[in-house]
């Protein structure tokens, strides 16, 4: 089997989708003497994963749409789920300020790269793209996880 290497444009908008992960994460570090500006970084980090977790569920919705026009309603129901938790954890982190909601959003985007690598309804080249951001992401989560528990 052939493989398709990675098209150069999602591969430069992906890589650069980790700059805002890591640079949050080391927001988290370099303002960890400031509360105010390490609980601000924090929630936008928090955010941004959401807003990916939103993205990833949109690209599982459209790979349904565009695969058959009766698409599988547990396919939709999975694509809706992301969002929906990720919004519940943006939710706790008003309620509770807890790390382990860094560690909630981490396993989710990794729970999702999961999903993603094992659909043979998504392109080859978009499954391998996943590892890096994920990586990023992940690691950028549990970063914050670590420095604010």
């Amino acid at each position: 089997m052939n493989k398709i290497p990675i098209p150069k444009t999602p591969l430069a908008l992906t890589l650069s989708g980790i700059l805002p992960f890591a640079g949050l994460a080391f927001a988290i570090w370099h303002w960890r003497g400031d509360i105010a500006l390490q609980q601000t970084a924090a929630l936008w980090l928090l955010v941004y994963g959401a807003v990916i977790a939103s993205f990833l569920g949109g690209v599982r919705w459209g790979a349904a749409m565009t695969k058959s026009d009766k698409p599988s309603g547990s396919t939709l129901a999975l694509a809706v789920l992301p969002p929906l938790i990720a919004w519940v954890l943006v939710g706790l982190f008003f309620r509770y300020l807890s790390a382990e909601i860094f560690l909630a959003m981490a396993v989710l985007l990794a729970l999702l790269y999961i999903w993603d690598r094992g659909s043979m309804s998504l392109q080859s080249w978009y499954r391998d793209l996943r590892i890096w951001p994920t990586m990023g992401a992940t690691a950028s989560l549990l970063a914050a996880y670590l420095l604010l528990r």
